[in-house]
């Protein structure tokens, strides 16, 4: 069986998340992100310019997982899922 290869995406201020998955499972997945509270709290000068910036992040959940089977069918075969999580700064510009 192939392997697919999934990947998503969130962008907040210059904090950016990626989830990438690949995998041969034959049952789809679900992505889901929570972000509880997000604070960006900007300071400018009188010429507009951003002179101080405070950004806040609280408790943001990335979870990916197999969606279950109905009730009565054939088990999922086993698998190995590999994801790979990296904090990349978005740059300030």
């Amino acid at each position: 069986m192939a392997y697919k290869r999934d990947e998503m995406t969130v962008k907040i201020a210059d904090v950016l998340m990626k989830v990438r998955r690949c995998s041969n499972m034959p049952v789809p997945s679900e992505i889901t992100v929570v972000v509880p509270h997000v604070e960006i709290r900007r300071q400018f000068d009188k010429y507009g310019r951003i002179t101080e910036e405070e950004l806040i992040l609280d408790s943001i959940t990335i979870v990916d997982s197999p969606r279950h089977e109905p009730l009565g069918s054939s088990p999922q075969p086993p698998f190995l899922p590999r994801a790979t999580w990296r904090y990349i700064p978005a740059p300030r510009g």
